[in-house]
């Protein structure tokens, strides 16, 4: 199905626009994170169901490098495509619309290379079209912490020329990205009649690496982030991964990847779904989420969570792995697996919310697929057993009081 831009001018707010229209058994490259409220509390309506879309990928965050971010500049509902061409993506207009419809929380990534305009008329747009009964979520690009973005390498070079640090690394990345963070509170704040007005309709989020350090307690990254002047009274909840993957054995050494992919399949599980792995895992979480509840005002959130399986292997015997790990993912043990990771995420101290990574997209070859089907249609089967996790949990949490 096609449009023209005459007929998306006649009829802006069509639905169709927005829907994914693929015949089954294709896989398509729709990315996303959808949310699973990790306390009753903070739900949406109709309990049991979804309660944020994260619409990272549909704003082509990870690419706003390849366009000069001005608000005129951006997507609009009128332009012919909304695909992820040359930094754009789809329009923010159409985000609102299927969060409105939906009845569901819009979490929105503002790009890295955004002016201050963007952010003004972004906020604009949010404050009048986003349903008062919504909470919206806003965060600055996406992972800046990470070495293989160009956010990161951007932030870094913005923070060594304000003067944050000797060099254009870690440490001026993560404190130009927490006054870039608080800088655009006082945007949003502004926009919406005073920092009273955007609490009550606004979670703005600060991201930080899952650190994994060699003695738990010790959180570069987070620290750098919210400690650096105070920022973290600019915001409302810390965002963390709460990916489990299989990375390291019990001694913290990665597997090498070659002997892994000569695993078979429930060899391959026993590894994974061990309770050392799962204990592990909680140590990590836990020793972060204390951490962060020190500041006593912070939510904990996950902006990407799931099952990443190999997530650290190196791309030797890559070819083996990618024909082992789409088997791994088709076992049934798998939704046991998905539902213990959203059951023990929502245990951590202050979690309030847990974004699952939901691509339907083709198998990375050392990591699997990251999302929660393989095909548009594999709920009910054999390549939807994350998907069955996670409706599991839904399945169990109590009605909305709100």
């Amino acid at each position: 199905m096609r449009f023209t831009p005459e007929e998306v001018a006649a009829e802006p707010w069509n639905p169709a626009w927005v829907a994914l229209l693929q015949q089954p058994r294709h896989k398509v490259a729709a990315q996303g994170d959808v949310g699973l409220p990790a306390a009753p509390a903070t739900r949406g309506a109709g309990g049991g169901s979804l309660g944020v879309f994260r619409f990272m990928d549909w704003s082509n965050t990870n690419l706003a490098y390849q366009r000069n971010q001005t608000w005129p500049g951006r997507t609009l509902p009128t332009d012919a495509t909304q695909m992820h061409e040359a930094g754009g993506g789809v329009a923010f207009e159409y985000m609102i619309m299927l969060a409105n419809k939906l009845g569901v929380n819009p979490w929105v990534n503002i790009p890295h290379n955004a002016d201050d305009a963007f952010v003004r008329g972004l906020a604009t747009l949010l404050k009048e079209r986003v349903d008062e009964q919504r909470t919206t979520y806003v965060e600055f690009s996406n992972e800046v912490w990470n070495f293989g973005f160009k956010q990161y390498k951007y932030a870094a070079e913005m923070g060594f020329r304000a003067g944050l640090d000797t060099s254009p690394g870690e440490r001026a990345a993560n404190r130009w990205y927490s006054d870039r963070v608080c800088q655009i509170k006082s945007i949003f704040d502004d926009v919406y009649g005073g920092a009273e007005h955007a609490k009550s309709r606004l979670n703005r989020v600060m991201s930080t690496w899952t650190d994994v350090p060699p003695t738990l307690g010790s959180f570069p990254v987070t620290m750098n982030t919210l400690t650096w002047h105070d920022n973290h009274r600019c915001v409302d909840s810390v965002a963390i991964t709460g990916y489990f993957g299989l990375g390291q054995d019990s001694s913290n050494k990665s597997y090498d990847s070659c002997w892994l992919a000569n695993r078979t399949v429930d060899e391959f599980i026993a590894l994974w779904n061990n309770e050392s792995a799962w204990q592990r895992w909680i140590q990590v979480h836990e020793a972060q989420a204390e951490y962060i509840a020190t500041f006593g005002h912070l939510e904990l959130v996950a902006y990407e969570s799931g099952l990443g399986l190999a997530g650290n292997m190196h791309a030797l015997c890559a070819e083996s792995l990618a024909a082992l790990l789409p088997r791994v993912l088709r076992d049934p043990r798998v939704a046991d697996i998905a539902y213990r990771n959203i059951v023990e995420f929502s245990r951590l101290r202050n979690a309030t919310l847990m974004n699952i990574f939901s691509t339907v997209g083709w198998s990375n070859k050392i990591e699997g697929d990251w999302g929660q089907l393989e095909y548009m249609d594999s709920v009910g089967t054999a390549g939807g057993y994350k998907y069955a996790g996670m409706q599991k949990w839904l399945s169990e949490q109590p009605p909305s009081t709100q």
